[in-house]
């Protein structure tokens, strides 16, 4: 397994939404908590053994033949970097990639919202809904809402702007005979 440090280049652009649901008068109606920190850095998991491959792709819900009908090429042809951010991009999925979170800093914002459709939910009744879950929020996080009946379904940690890589070892400890990207 090949590891890389993944750091963003600009301030606050890593965002974490998470997410829960709660069927309320037969809808599924969805609250999400919107995290913005200054700063952070991750750790990028990149196999390079058909055995550590095969088991990320398995992960991904994928075999290696739908990498060719997907993209026209073997997954070994087009190597590492089917599992690695594209550095010419300015916003990153990290939630695409296997990934562990060394550390975010700084929080910079942090605001929820109500995702129901008018039809289904009055503004009125979702500026409603909003309140009460930002109130069992304050309460006890997660569990308040745990508890009222929602369900927690995951985060999604995204990066909205270029990102450095550099190889590392597997804690994020860059390697010093790596000449960076």
């Amino acid at each position: 397994m090949k590891y890389y440090l993944l750091e963003p280049k600009s301030k606050k652009s890593i965002v974490d939404y998470q997410t829960f649901s709660k069927v309320i008068d037969g809808n599924k109606i969805y609250a999400v908590r919107e995290e913005g920190y200054r700063g952070g850095s991750f750790v990028i998991h990149v196999p390079e053994t058909d055995s550590e491959i095969d088991l990320r792709l398995a992960d991904m819900e994928m075999t290696r033949e739908d990498v060719i009908s997907y993209y026209d090429e073997d997954i070994n042809s087009i190597g590492e970097k089917f599992f690695m951010p594209d550095l010419d991009d300015d916003y990153h999925e990290l939630n695409d990639y296997d990934f562990d979170l060394i550390e975010t800093y700084g929080g910079a914002w942090a605001e929820w919202r109500i995702v129901a459709s008018l039809d289904v939910m009055s503004e009125e009744k979702q500026d409603d809904l909003l309140m009460s879950v930002e109130q069992l929020w304050e309460e006890d996080y997660d569990s308040a809402l745990v508890d009222d009946g929602w369900s927690d379904d995951g985060t999604s940690t995204e990066i909205q702007c270029e990102i450095s890589l550099k190889e590392c070892d597997e804690r994020g400890f860059v390697l010093a005979e790596f000449d960076g990207h």
